[in-house]
This record gives C-alpha cells, structure tokens and sequence, in this order.
C-alpha cells in the first residue's frame, strides 16, 4: 500500500512530459495566423468622429449648470446670514433702548432734583456704566452746574465714546464765555487772555511784557471771529506775575465772571484755550494740588495739558466762573499751575482804586 502514491506521482510526471511539447507546438503553430489577423481587426475599427460645436455645447453644459446652481446657492447663504446679521443688531438695538430706559428711571429722581452735586455724581455714573452717550444727552437735557460738571468729566475721559460729544457739548454751553477770550500779540510774543472789566481792561500773565527789557512797541488783542483792535498797556504786577491791557471798543464789553473762593483738590475744571489758527478749543482737568515752590504767584496745579501760546488762559469751573489764570507748567508738560483768580480780583481793584485817586 505504501507504494501506491509513489508510482501515482510516477504516472503524473510522466504525462506531463507528453501534454506540454505538444501544446507548446500547437501555439507555436497559431502565431503566424493570429499576426494575419490583428491588423486586418485594428483596420476595420471605426475611426473617432469629430466633435462639432454642438457637441461641446453639450459637454460644457453639465460644468456650467452646476456652477450656476453653486452660484445661486452662494448668492442665497450669504443674502440669508446678511439678514440674520440685520436682525441680530435690531434686537441688539432694542436691547440697547431698554436698558438706557431702565437706567435713566433710576436716575431720574437724581437728575430732576435740585443737589448739582448728586447730578452731576448721578451722570458720570451713567457713563460709567457704558452709556456716555446717554450721559452726554441727559447732561444737556437737565443742564445746570452739575451737567456742565458731568461733561467736563467726561471729556476728559478721553478713552469714553462720548468724550467728543461732550467736548462739542461744552463748546456751546461755554460759547458766551468764548467771546470773551481772546489772543495778545505783539513783537515780544502771543498769549491768550481774556476780558476782566467792561471798560475794555484785559488781563494775561507777563510772559508778554520782557521784564529786562523795554516795552514791545504795539500790542494787539484778536477776538476768535477774527476782529482786531490796538491794546494799551495799563499796568504790570511782577509779584503777581499779571498785567493788563485796555482797548477802546465801540461798545461795552462782558467780562469773565471771577470765583473768589478757592477750588477744592478733585474739583473738576475747564481751560479755555486759543489755537495758533485762532480758534478756541477747550481743555479739561481736575485740580490736585495747592502750592508750587517752582512757581511762587502760581499757587494752583492742575493735571491738564496746553497748547503752545495757551499761557493767559483763563481756567474756570462748571459753573463757568474763573478760578485762576493759566501761568506755567512742569517738565512733564502734563500739570499747569494757576495764578488764582483771587489774586488777579486784587489786582483789578488795585488798579481801579488807583485810577480814581489819579482823577
């Protein structure tokens, strides 16, 4: 039995041997008909036919359909968010509206009351909570010393979005006062100043007046609206580093009112300035402190800046009455001292008890 698969295996070789030669010989023998018959098969397939226009219509058609529905699909999510963005934004809006109402009920008490102090408090707290545009708004709506106050605080805030409304806001609260500042030059230099008498007398510090020198040959005063008129000069206080001009006007003209107290260290203040281009603008301030050993007759510091030619400018409170006289500053240009406004009410009457005595 166990020689069995041996000469199995035998048997198969055997055969092998004998199929293989043969079918090699019987492939060997179709070659040459298989070569005849190829090309004759290759000659007789059909040959491509051309495209014509009409049939490259009919291909670009599927790419250019389906980047016109992409186009109106695009088209349609955009005009969809656009809408929904609007729609946010509204209702963003009537949030907005809401909460300003919400906040002015519980101010309103405060702003229609009587304290300015609480006014005023109750309005910076409005800006404070975000809404300094409301703020500058009620500030004009219920007015008076506290919403001038109010304002004053804002504009110097000058990170706050209402900063430039209140800035325009005091402009026209403080226009009266504008007409009564004006420009001082002459051949020794420019200085603001402003009008302290109806009779025409004018005061500034003396850095126009050189104190080694002889006195500028001409000086002249400019209002804001661009008038000219010469100026005299009336008398200077070295001590008191003031002096004053007069100029013949064809009608009375209105002075500054002078606040004879002195201003609390915090009180928020306001400068009055002329621009080299003759325009007056406004600075805003707080003051913080009394007393200056750089600067003996300037004996008020305040934290506000100035522009060149700013020196005479008159600084006043919320109720718009003058507390000092803008002298000098420090190296850091941020802090200006004042000359107080008591010291310059002396001065004035020094000189009027004078001019009674000469007649």
């Amino acid at each position: 039995m166990a020689t069995q698969p041996f000469w199995g295996w035998i048997r198969r070789i055997a055969l092998s041997w004998v199929i293989l030669p043969g079918a090699l010989a019987l492939f060997a023998a179709a070659l040459p008909a298989i070569a005849r018959v190829a090309p004759t098969a290759a000659a007789a397939a059909p040959t491509p036919k051309q495209k014509d226009f009409w049939d490259k219509l009919d291909a670009a058609s599927g790419i250019v359909s389906g980047l016109l529905v992409a186009a109106i699909g695009f088209w349609a999510t955009n005009l969809y968010n656009r809408r929904q963005k609007e729609a946010e934004e509204r209702r963003k809006d009537q949030e907005i509206i809401v909460s300003q109402i919400q906040t002015v009920e519980k101010f309103l008490p405060h702003l229609a009351g009587t304290d300015e102090q609480i006014k005023s408090a109750s309005l910076v707290a409005i800006s404070a909570l975000g809404n300094s545009e409301l703020a500058v708004k009620l500030s004009r709506l219920f007015g008076g010393p506290g919403g001038t106050s109010a304002l004053t605080q804002i504009a110097a805030t000058l990170t706050s979005p209402g900063a430039a409304s209140a800035h325009q806001s005091l402009l026209s609260i403080l226009a009266p006062l504008q007409t009564r500042v004006v420009t001082l030059t002459s051949d020794k230099g420019r200085l603001t100043a402003f009008i302290v008498s109806a009779r025409g007398w004018i005061a500034t510090v003396t850095h126009v007046v050189d104190p080694d020198g002889p006195p500028a040959r001409r000086y002249w005063v400019t209002w804001p609206g661009g008038e000219s008129l010469p100026a005299d000069l009336l008398k200077v206080d070295r001590n008191r580093q003031l002096v004053l001009f007069k100029v013949d006007a064809p009608q009375p003209l209105e002075a500054v009112e002078i606040e004879t107290r002195t201003p609390a260290i915090g009180e928020s203040v306001t400068a009055l300035q002329i621009r080299m281009d003759g325009k007056p603008t406004l600075a805003f301030g707080k003051v913080v402190t009394h007393g200056s050993r750089e600067y003996p007759a300037a004996t008020i510091g305040v934290d506000l800046a100035g522009f060149p030619g700013a020196s005479g400018s008159p600084v006043v409170n919320r109720e718009g009455r003058l507390l000092g006289v803008m002298h000098s500053r420090d190296a850091s240009g941020l802090r200006r001292y004042l000359i107080p406004s008591t010291e310059l009410f002396a001065f004035v009457e020094e000189v009027e008890a004078e001019l009674q005595l000469a007649e």
